[in-house]
């Protein structure tokens, strides 16, 4: 079985609903698609959480001051990054450093907000990824 360690980027409502989705799945990815997926950080854009064996639904409302940014998920050792952070089609940010940290990291990404991706979304799709944004 493989085993995928996701984390999310943007912890508000719509982050924390996709953690909701992905935790109470889990018996079902297994069943169908023989995946374990662990949830292994979320973070805002001061606070998060990390757990490398897995977070569960219950710890999710106990994120800790200071753990959030591009370095927080890269040492998390997450291998797919959901960024689900507020969108900002001005500047792209915050979310842009998100996904271009993990793109060059080699870390398969799902982007929810499309700020980042309306601003820069010509010069991320030559970043070298395992696969561009869409």
């Amino acid at each position: 079985m493989k085993t995928y360690k996701i984390a999310i980027a943007g912890f508000g409502g719509v982050g924390r609903a996709t953690a909701g989705l992905l935790l109470s799945r889990r018996t079902r990815y297994r069943e169908v698609y023989q995946a374990d997926v662990l949830l292994v950080a979320v973070c805002g854009s001061r606070s998060g959480l990390a757990d490398a064996e897995g977070l569960e639904e219950k710890q999710l409302d106990a994120l800790e001051d200071g753990l959030s940014g591009p370095d927080f998920i890269a040492d998390s050792g997450a291998d797919i990054l959901i960024e689900a952070g507020p969108s900002d089609f001005r500047t792209g940010g915050p979310g842009l450093a998100y996904i271009r940290s993990a793109l060059l990291a080699g870390l398969d990404t799902v982007v929810i907000s499309k700020g980042a991706l309306v601003y820069s979304g010509k010069s991320s799709e030559s970043l070298p990824a395992k696969q561009a944004p869409c």
